[in-house]
Formats: C-alpha cells, structure tokens, sequence
C-alpha cells in the first residue's frame, strides 16, 4: 500500500510540474534575432545611474548598455574597453528609431565582413503591422527563468523607413521568416537586402473553404427539360 501511495504522490508531483513548465516560449525554431556590429566610441555615463554612450562615426550617438554583469564590469574597470572599438550587439529602436545597442562583445574578429562596414542583420517573422516582430537569441536557463516571471519571451518589433518599397513590389509577406540586412543612416535603418529564411520562393494561394464544392458543381451537367436521357442497352 506504501508503494501505491508513494507511486500516485509521484504523479501528481510530475503533473503539477509539467504544469508549470508549459510556457508560452515563441522562438521560431531558435533563429529569430537582432545583430549589429559597429564601430564606436564608448562613453562613461556622466552621471552615477547613467548609462555609457556609443558615439558612432557619423555622430549618432546610442545608450550602450551590457548583456550580462561581467561585461558591465570590464566597462566600468578596465580602461581598454573605452574608446574607439568594434561593438557586436542587440539593436534597440524606438518610436522606429535607433536608440541603443546592448553590448554582447567587442574587437577581437570584429568586423566579420571583410570590407570593414557597419552591419546590421535581421531574422524574424514579418508582421500586419508593417514590422519585423524578432526575438533575442537566449541561453535555455534563460529562457526558463524569463519564463516563469512573464508567462512569454520578450518579443522586440522593427520598423525600417523603407518598408513601403518591398510591400509594394510583394518581397515581404505577412507571417512568413526573412532575414533582412539593412544599413544606417543617422538613427533610422532600411531595408537593404531581403533573403526569404522559412519562406516560400512564390506566395501560396489563399485556401477557399468552398474552392472544392465550386468545383464539384463545375463538374456536375446543368439539366435541361428538352434534353432526353436513354438508358445505356445491356
């Protein structure tokens, strides 16, 4: 009788566990992300709660923040990190303007492009609202522990100032994955390059719940009270 008690205890611990652990995680097969890298000047804040700044070339300046404790330290300790370097990190927007780039690493093999520009790179899912709607790449722990607190991972939406253009000439459809590599000018990005990522080469067509029945109908011969039908002879 122990053992059946313990057994059914076992079961709904498990249960109520699987309970918990049924979050909404929308990642889009784990490739839906936000990617800059460029080349900058980092600031220190100037004031105790400020952030540093990232002043880039052409002087737009973005609100630099750290992915993670450590990084934040370097800036804040290591008097190599200020100054101009290459910056990898996740672009922030905002009113559909460029206001900050949150710092996952900088220099080493930065620039990855062999021609030294600035790129900014996009993979997510176009949406209704003439937008990308991408979430960040996130460790599984993460993942969980975001989870837990918010029910969903945090979803980042893009507005790029020539959407217009690629809606006109169909290369962005609603609810399908692109990657989309843009450039910068000033505090505004736009769309460079379109690549379909989980996406079809041609639009599908519309399912028509009646599409079947019209046909059926096309099919069947329209009756005519003049017309006589024999019966075929055995």
């Amino acid at each position: 009788m122990a053992s059946h008690y313990q057994h059914s205890d076992k079961k709904i611990i498990s249960s109520s566990q699987s309970h918990k652990n049924r979050y909404k995680i929308l990642a889009g097969n784990g490739c839906h992300q936000a990617i800059a890298e460029v080349h900058g000047i980092l600031v220190p804040p100037t004031e105790e709660n400020s952030c540093h700044n990232l002043i880039l070339p052409d002087g737009c300046v973005l609100e630099a923040t750290f992915k993670d404790a450590r990084l934040k330290w370097l800036a804040h300790n290591r008097e190599g990190v200020l100054g101009a370097h290459w910056f990898r990190g996740y672009p922030k927007m905002k009113n559909n303007k460029l206001v900050g780039l949150q710092i996952i690493a900088w220099d080493m093999n930065m620039p990855t492009n062999e021609r030294g520009w600035e790129t900014w790179e996009f993979i997510g899912v176009w949406t209704v609202q003439k937008n990308l709607t991408v979430q960040r790449s996130m460790g599984l722990k993460e993942v969980r522990q975001q989870a837990r607190e918010t029910g969903f991972i945090k979803k980042f939406k893009y507005t790029f100032n020539n959407t217009y253009d690629w809606l006109k000439n169909k290369k962005l459809w609603s609810g399908y994955v692109y990657k989309i590599l843009c450039r910068r000018e000033g505090d505004s990005l736009k769309i460079q390059k379109v690549i379909p990522y989980a996406c079809p080469r041609t639009k599908p067509l519309p399912r028509n719940k009646n599409h079947n029945h019209r046909e059926l109908s096309h099919t069947k011969p329209k009756l005519d009270s003049n017309t006589t039908y024999h019966k075929p002879v055995k």
